[in-house]
């Protein structure tokens, strides 16, 4: 999991509102409606009957600044109840049991996750971002069915991102540095993978950029959409010159969609238990 700063995290606090107004323009919906289809949630859903607790994690390389407010900001900006715990790690999450959230939302430097405490379920950072951004490329391209499209870093991202692009119909091929990475997405996928771009970008009309490596502008087709969950941004001036379309965020699609996933999961639950038996109880 690539580490945000502190500084990207107050420049994606900041610019939240310029999210939404991209997505608008580039596929007219919002992060809710996206967030909603992508973790194919009914759209009358009430997701701000679920209340969402952050916890600061404390292990590996510490507490980035400022990351546990923005995932309360991006929570609460897409309709639900969320608040940090004043405890952190797992004093947090007992916390967050005791006072009855619903979800409980904490990273370390490998994972990103909401557990739904009720149903048991984990939703993970990683897979709900290229769900998210899979699905702005669906909508920004009018449809996936049939279409080829390059992805551009094979690591945990691109590869559930070739996962839900292939199940979506698209006509995958890969593209790494990394010959470990190409040989596992071909093995896994099935997939045509290079390690030279100059071969891959150029006749790439729909790229999906998934990894922190810069692409040069003077390889991308003129008018192609770009759909980049990768941090840092890895276009230049050129690039956004001449693309048709480039939707990226650093936090706000992914945990969206991580909302509306683990919302759908404890809905789901709520349907078919009791409060007495979904509620887990954690004692003192």
């Amino acid at each position: 999991m690539t580490r945000l700063t502190g500084a990207m995290i107050k420049e994606m606090r900041e610019g939240l509102l310029e999210v939404e107004r991209k997505l608008l323009d580039s596929i007219g919906m919002d992060l809710h409606s996206l967030a909603y289809k992508a973790a194919d949630l009914d759209q009358y859903v009430d997701i701000s009957r679920i209340s969402a607790a952050i916890i600061p994690i404390t292990s590996g390389k510490g507490v980035t600044p400022g990351f546990a407010p923005s995932i309360r900001d991006i929570l609460t900006h897409v309709g639900m109840e969320a608040d940090m715990t004043r405890t952190t790690d797992v004093t947090g999450f007992v916390e967050a049991v005791n006072e009855g959230y619903d979800l409980a939302f904490m990273a370390d430097d490998e994972k990103f996750i909401a557990y739904s405490i009720g149903t048991w379920n984990v939703v993970d950072n990683a897979e709900c971002t290229a769900l998210g951004f899979v699905q702005a490329m669906e909508e920004a391209s009018g449809g996936l069915w049939g279409r080829p499209v390059l992805v551009i870093g094979l690591g945990r991202v691109g590869n559930h991102a070739v996962h839900h692009l292939i199940s979506r119909g698209a006509i995958v091929s890969g593209l790494d540095i990394d010959p470990i990475a190409l040989d596992r997405a071909r093995a896994r996928f099935g997939i045509e993978c290079t390690n030279d771009p100059h071969r891959a970008i150029p006749n790439a009309d729909l790229i999906f950029h998934a990894c922190p490596g810069m692409v040069d502008g003077d390889l991308v087709k003129t008018g192609a959409i770009i759909s980049a969950p990768g941090v840092p941004f890895g276009f230049d001036s050129r690039t956004i010159a001449k693309a048709g379309t480039v939707m990226h965020d650093m936090l706000p699609i992914g945990v969206a969609v991580m909302a509306a996933k683990a919302v759908k999961s404890t809905v789901s639950g709520l349907d078919v238990k009791s409060e007495a038996d979904w509620r887990l109880i954690v004692n003192d």
